[in-house]
């Protein structure tokens, strides 16, 4: 099922609705439990924004003051449109936050001092961190505001941040009305759920590798330009997206890996659903893990490097763990 522009402003209108509580939609199939699982998911967030003693703004935002300091890197270039006057210019950049734990749309309304710096920080590639004020609108949005800014030296790729990993154990999860966001830049303008995953191409298909349990054949509905064309048997990171009412997935950036990066992308991602439930990953389960991926014909280098560093911030946490079923 594919939507025309045209349908996909109508979905947006609705969704608004729901966001200012003055919608109560009826309608079937993808769409309509598309619809009834985001106004289920906006009561689970305010729910969990109150257990956190977090209040939102007259424009549904959140100060940053209360959830604490963000780094933001930028996940593609920046597109920098002209408003209608008296807004003037704004940025908007698709950017990776561990601490939020999800790709957020970074909104840079030019007059202010502090979006100038981001958006210059961004532009050149460099991670940027927030700290006091900025404004977040759960899930995907941030405005910088007031905030305080300071480069960051935490810049992530998106085949490095722990929050996108996904591997065969858990591909097939359904993901989450919120986890979806508005995209107009990544192949067609749409409503789209990221993820990185470790695959293995063979005689033209992509099979997913596992952490603990079988590979999973990937699903391809579609692909950008040449990403995912690779030569047979190669091993790849593949950044892939689908839309709710997607049959299966679209790859958009494929890079070319060793076996013990794919070990390390399935122990990163088992740290990080540790994470969620407020633990480490320990020494049987990575072990666990190393046989599995084995088992497969996966065999890490032993000097391979794990990135083992926890930085969700606790209401973030408590909401991406209540939007995956961890």
């Amino acid at each position: 099922m594919k939507l025309t522009v045209d349908d996909l402003r109508d979905v947006l209108k609705v969704l608004e609705k729901i966001d200012e509580g003055t919608a109560r939609p009826r309608v079937p199939g993808h769409i309509g439990r598309f619809f009834r699982q985001y106004e289920q998911g906006r009561v689970l967030v305010d729910h969990t924004l109150q257990q956190s003693a977090l209040a939102r703004r007259k424009d549904g935002a959140v100060s940053g003051e209360g959830v604490g300091a963000v780094a933001l890197s930028a996940m593609i270039p920046l597109d920098i449109s002209v408003m209608d006057f008296p807004l003037g210019e704004v940025a908007t950049n698709l950017s990776l936050s561990e601490e939020l734990g999800s790709i957020v749309s970074v909104v840079l309304w030019m007059k202010g001092p502090t979006a100038n710096a981001v958006q210059n920080a961004l532009k050149a590639s460099e991670a940027v961190r927030l700290a006091g004020d900025y404004r977040w609108t759960p899930v995907h949005r941030v405005t910088p505001g007031v905030a305080r800014m300071e480069l960051s030296q935490a810049t992530v790729r998106w085949h490095e941040a722990r929050f996108l990993k996904a591997v065969a154990d858990d591909l097939a999860r359904p993901p989450h009305a919120l986890e979806y966001l508005l995209d107009y830049r990544i192949g067609r303008p749409g409503l789209k759920f990221f993820r990185c995953v470790c695959a293995r191409q063979s005689q033209g298909r992509w099979v997913v590798m596992p952490a603990l349990r079988s590979p999973a054949e990937l699903v391809i509905e579609g692909r950008i330009g040449s990403a995912g064309r690779s030569p047979s048997n190669s091993l790849a990171k593949l950044l892939i997206c689908r839309e709710p009412w997607s049959q299966g997935w679209t790859i958009v950036e494929a890079r070319a890996i060793e076996p013990g990066d794919c070990v390390a992308h399935a122990i990163e991602w088992a740290d990080f659903r540790c994470e969620l439930g407020g633990s480490k990953i320990d020494a049987p389960t990575v072990e666990r893990i190393k046989r599995t991926l084995d088992d497969h014909g996966i065999a890490g280098a032993e000097d391979t490097s794990w990135n083992l560093i926890q930085r969700l911030l606790p209401v973030c946490r408590d909401l991406v763990k209540q939007l995956r079923g961890v």
